[in-house]
C-alpha cells in the first residue's frame, strides 16, 4: 500500500484530518478531539497521510513550536530552560484499518523534514501511555527518550517522550 504524506494547507485537506481524528480520537476511543495550546498556536504544521492511487484519507498529525510555552513545559515536567527551541507531536490519529504500517514514524520523519529541522529545534517532545512508550516506535527507531513523570491529562494517564534533535537519529528520516 502506497501513501503520500501532505501539508495541510486547504479547507478541503483540514476536513479530511478532522475526519481522522474525530473517527480516532472521538467514535473509536470515546474522547474528546485534543485542541490545541491556544498560546502555543504561533506556528504549527498539521500533516496529513492519504492512500494512493485514490487519496483516502488514512493518518494525521500536528507538530506545534512550544519554545514559549514555559507554563505548558512546567505542566508536564520538561526541564526546557526558558526560550529553549522546542516542538510537540500532537493529535496523531491513525484510522484502524491503515494502523501497523508505520505511518506514525512516516509522519514524525516527515514534520521533522518540514518544521523540526527547518526550525532548529532543540528538542521534540510527545505524550504516550505509559505501557506502550518503551516499546513504541518513537522509542525503538525515533530515538525519543521516557520522562520519569506521569503525567494525568483529561484523556487518562501518559508518559513524555523527548527526543534531543542534536542527536542523530536511529534511522534514517
Amino acid at each position: 500500500m502506497q501513501f503520500t504524506i501532505e501539508q495541510v494547507t486547504t479547507p478541503a485537506q483540514a476536513a479530511l484530518a478532522a475526519y481522522v481524528r474525530r473517527e480516532v480520537f472521538e467514535n473509536e476511543f470515546r474522547l474528546k478531539t485534543p485542541e490545541l495550546e491556544p498560546a502555543c498556536e504561533t506556528r504549527t504544521l498539521d500533516l496529513l497521510a492519504r492512500v494512493q492511487p485514490r487519496g483516502c484519507p488514512a493518518a494525521a498529525l500536528s507538530v506545534v513550536d512550544t519554545s514559549h510555552c514555559d507554563d505548558l513545559h512546567a505542566q508536564y515536567g520538561l526541564p526546557f530552560r526558558n526560550g529553549t527551541r522546542a516542538a510537540r507531536y500532537t493529535r496523531l490519529a491513525v484510522l484502524k484499518q491503515f494502523r501497523r504500517l508505520n505511518l506514525p514514524m512516516a509522519l514524525v520523519c516527515e514534520a521533522n523534514n518540514r518544521f523540526v529541522s527547518v526550525g532548529k529545534f532543540a528538542y521534540t517532545w510527545l505524550l504516550m501511555e505509559p505501557s506502550r512508550a518503551e516499546s513504541s516506535v518513537f522509542c525503538t527507531l525515533l530515538g525519543f527518550s521516557p520522562h520519569s513523570q506521569i503525567v494525568v491529562p483529561n484523556y487518562g494517564p501518559r508518559i513524555v517522550l523527548v527526543r534531543n534533535e542534536a542527536a542523530p537519529y536511529p534511522i534514517a528520516c
